[in-house]
């Protein structure tokens, strides 16, 4: 957040930034909703980005320091959340490369 929390250039179209990550839970849950999902959010887990308003990836808040990154899509049906990463630097790096 501290080198790109104002917005990078390579995630146009994924809101991440410091203007919206308050808001990025409240947006997964309609998504979910919207969607019929059966999984549901717990407060326990941390939604740090979403992309143009159909896919969004969070952590776990205890899972400590490098948490596994999960994901949803409504394009994928899927009965759990998408393991994507086994860690967030993992996660943010991939974005990068």
């Amino acid at each position: 957040m501290n080198k790109a929390g104002n917005g990078i250039e390579f995630l146009v179209g994924t809101d991440y930034s410091m203007k919206y990550i308050f808001d990025l839970k409240e947006w997964a849950i309609e998504l979910l909703e919207e969607n019929n999902c059966i999984k549901k959010l717990t407060d326990n887990q941390f939604i740090f980005m979403m992309h143009q308003g159909y896919m969004f990836w969070f952590f776990n808040l205890n899972d400590g320091d490098d948490p596994a990154v999960y994901c949803y899509d409504e394009s994928v049906e899927l009965d759990d959340f998408n393991k994507v990463s086994d860690t967030l630097s993992d996660f943010l790096i991939s974005l990068y490369d």
